[in-house]
């Protein structure tokens, strides 16, 4: 909630205090490894939300992954003008 700035946002963050339903109750078959990562890919705070890589070391992974077949990108992604990009008909299909 800290690091939201928008002030609608923030009113309903502080309405909405819905107590969260442990994912063992909504998913009683599913492997509790699934479970664990689903709860750290589910964080709201994206600073104690499990990044990507941790997310493909963690043990739920472990009998899907093939790291020989990964690549890295040779750069970070910038993400840092996205939200000023005006979402008008032509820019969306310019981006499609």
């Amino acid at each position: 909630i800290n690091l939201t700035q928008n002030k609608q946002a923030l009113t309903w963050f502080k309405k909405e205090t819905i107590p969260p339903i442990p994912l063992e109750e909504t998913f009683p078959q599913a492997n509790p490894q699934a479970l664990d990562l689903l709860e750290k890919l589910l964080l709201f705070n994206p600073d104690e939300r499990i990044t990507a890589g941790k997310a493909l070391d963690h043990p739920y992974m472990s009998k899907i992954r093939v790291r020989e077949n990964e690549t890295r990108a040779p750069t970070r992604l910038d993400l840092s003008s996205f939200e000023n990009v005006q979402l008008t008909k032509e820019n969306l299909q310019a981006s499609f």
